[in-house]
């Protein structure tokens, strides 16, 4: 699913900068994602996942992108990935972007 990544600064409690873009032989950046029910209140405590995140275009700066997003697990609930949800992206308790999932 495509979504749009907003990557932290350093100061913001994320990177110095955005992980490096994959090729498409390269294995992806993979964080972990925690999704947002637009019903609960933000932060809400869900079940995190482990994605694939490989940049398809780069936004209006080096820290935004437009990504696809993938989970890596089988079992990972697909349904879930659904347009206009919003999610957190962490390497390991640090968020390092947020974003929304947009149309497939």
């Amino acid at each position: 699913m495509r979504a749009k990544i907003h990557w932290k600064t350093a100061d913001e409690g994320g990177r110095s900068k955005p992980p490096a873009p994959a090729e498409w032989w390269e294995t992806p950046y993979n964080p972990a994602i925690r999704l947002h029910d637009p019903t609960e209140p933000w932060p809400s405590q869900e079940v995190t996942w482990t994605v694939f995140v490989r940049q398809l275009a780069a936004g209006s700066s080096e820290r935004e992108w437009i990504a696809d997003v993938r989970y890596a697990m089988p079992e990972a609930p697909r349904h879930e990935l659904r347009a206009g949800r919003r999610f957190e992206l962490y390497e390991g308790p640090h968020c390092v972007a947020t974003g929304v999932l947009l149309e497939e």
